[in-house]
């Protein structure tokens, strides 16, 4: 979320400083949290946001944030623009939460297969019982 959410700021023209800003203000998790306390407290430890970010990467195994923190190396250190990198993270982080997301849901739809089926076979021999009991009654009576 909160390399979507820099992601955010640097489409609305913000300096990368004001975009990480944005997003740490707009993120609201433990997670959030955390990397807010890390990036806060850089500057005091003498250390430079992106050494920041990819400690928390390193710590938490978030490979998003330790390449984020690459692009935002080369752009302080190189001038060069992270817009388009962060955006096409950001477009990959996101095709693989959605992959993710199809997965389970292809998962759970395989685990109601056996249910769906009991279901089925139970409501036609409910509907059906009637129906032989009053043949079963004609014949023999």
């Amino acid at each position: 979320d909160f390399v979507q959410l820099v992601a955010v700021g640097l489409t609305t023209d913000q300096s990368v400083e004001e975009a990480i800003g944005f997003a740490l203000t707009v993120g609201a998790s433990e997670s959030f949290d955390a990397l807010r306390q890390q990036i806060l407290t850089a500057p005091q430890r003498g250390v430079a946001v992106w050494e920041a970010l990819d400690d928390f990467g390193r710590v938490y195994d978030i490979r998003e944030i330790s390449e984020l923190a690459s692009s935002i190396e080369r752009q302080g250190t190189q001038g060069v623009s992270i817009s388009e990198t962060v955006a096409s993270l950001s477009e990959a982080m996101r095709a693989t939460a959605l992959d993710d997301l199809e997965r389970a849901a292809d998962k759970a739809n395989a685990n109601l297969s056996g249910p769906t089926v009991g279901f089925v076979v139970t409501t036609i021999v409910f509907l059906a019982y009637p129906l032989a009991q009053r043949i079963s009654d004609a014949f023999s009576g």
